[in-house]
């Protein structure tokens, strides 16, 4: 099962990749509008709240933005019944934008980032893999390099899959 998704134009006119779209930089968070959601001393959300794409990190819960096209996603305390929840990242090198980028995605967050993350591999897993990836745009003109690994099931969960062994 695979869900694609891209990240609307945030900055300018920005190219539309086949799957969700991110980055990981910080300032880009605060300059987009990031900060929207907010955060306990553990950083975890503690409340829903729409946040910029940009504000996403590793541990955060969301629900299935509407459309393919998203520019803001909606954050959830993972204790809440959630879509999606960010379960690893990858920073890739700087360079030209990898034509390549979604089979490293596939191959990094379906790999031992899930079996690590869920404790069975992929192939025997029960649940699902997706990732958000830089746009072409993002990689040029944002500097974004961040891949990052969303793990769901079917239905909506409440808590971590995190040693689920589904």
């Amino acid at each position: 099962m695979s869900k694609k998704i891209a990240r609307a134009g945030v900055i300018g006119a920005s190219t539309l990749a086949l799957t969700l779209a991110l980055s990981g930089c910080s300032l880009l968070g605060g300059v987009l509008g990031g900060g929207g959601a907010d955060r306990g001393d553990d950083g975890q959300v503690t409340e829903t709240a729409e946040d910029s794409v940009f504000a996403v990190q590793v541990g955060d819960c969301l629900n299935e933005p509407d459309g393919t096209e998203v520019s803001d996603v909606e954050l959830i305390p993972c204790a809440e019944p959630h879509d999606y929840e960010v379960f690893d990242e990858l920073e890739l090198p700087e360079g030209d934008f990898p034509s390549d980028i979604e089979d490293q995605a596939k191959e990094f967050c379906e790999g031992d980032a899930f079996t690590e993350f869920v404790g069975v591999d992929y192939g025997s897993s029960q649940l699902y893999a997706t990732y958000f990836v830089p746009t072409q745009d993002g990689w040029e003109q944002q500097d974004d390099r961040l891949i990052q690994c969303i793990i769901y099931d079917q239905e909506p969960t409440a808590g971590t899959l995190a040693g689920s062994n589904k």
